[in-house]
């Protein structure tokens, strides 16, 4: 799982699933945006004023991810995202490497 955050407009683009197509995408509430393959396959997601939180409850109901991810989106959901450069220690990424892969985006 790979992820960008854009501070001039408050959006975090998190990447699900790598080298695939997006075919659509799906509006879901708290201003999510998912990037869905032509199968329905969950490819990415982007969250709009990702500063103010979000709840990731309908987008797991309606997309299921493992254990190990959903849990990795719910702590992103928690994150002042306008104060982050790199993922805080206290969050375990499902792939250690991924914690330096944090992309701000000046």
């Amino acid at each position: 799982m790979n992820y960008s955050y854009n501070p001039e407009a408050d959006a975090l683009y998190v990447q699900v699933i790598d080298g695939r197509r997006i075919d659509h995408t799906e509006e879901l509430p708290d201003g999510i945006v998912a990037d869905l393959a032509a199968d329905g396959a969950l490819l990415g997601i982007d969250v709009m004023a990702a500063s103010h939180g979000w709840d990731t409850s309908a987008l797991l109901e309606q997309f299921p991810l493992d254990e190990r991810d959903a849990d990795f989106l719910g702590q992103l959901s928690l994150i002042s995202w306008p104060a982050m450069n790199r993922l805080p220690p206290s969050i375990s990424a499902p792939n250690p490497a991924a914690r330096d892969r944090v992309n701000v985006l000046a």
